[in-house]
């Protein structure tokens, strides 16, 4: 198996990794957790939640990326109402993140 094989069948794998991890999460942050909040500041407290487990990975860079796009997909879900949107803005972020990022950096 030639070595461009083997990066592709990786890159599948993290991608697939990726995009489940990202609709989980919202899922989770956006969906069950935002909606047992109810009315008490579920934006902010869903939000503040997702950015303290990002945290926990121990990456600060992670945890300025957990503020912007836990802020957007929260802001997303009480507009629409539903998960579809954050968990389609979780999924192409983390796509963008794995995908495009390692190239702009010369990797």
């Amino acid at each position: 198996m030639s070595s461009s094989t083997r990066d592709a069948g990786r890159c599948g794998c993290w991608s697939l990794i990726t995009v489940v991890n990202g609709v989980a999460e919202e899922l989770f942050f956006r969906g069950a957790l935002y909606t047992a909040l109810g009315r008490f500041y579920p934006v902010a407290v869903s939000t503040v939640l997702y950015i303290a487990a990002t945290l926990a990975s121990g990456n600060p860079m992670l945890g300025f990326a957990a503020i912007v796009l836990g802020t957007v997909c929260a802001l997303e879900r009480r507009a629409t109402g539903g998960v579809l949107a954050p968990a389609l803005t979780h999924f192409v972020w983390g796509l963008v993140m794995l995908l495009a990022l390692p190239p702009v950096f010369g990797r």
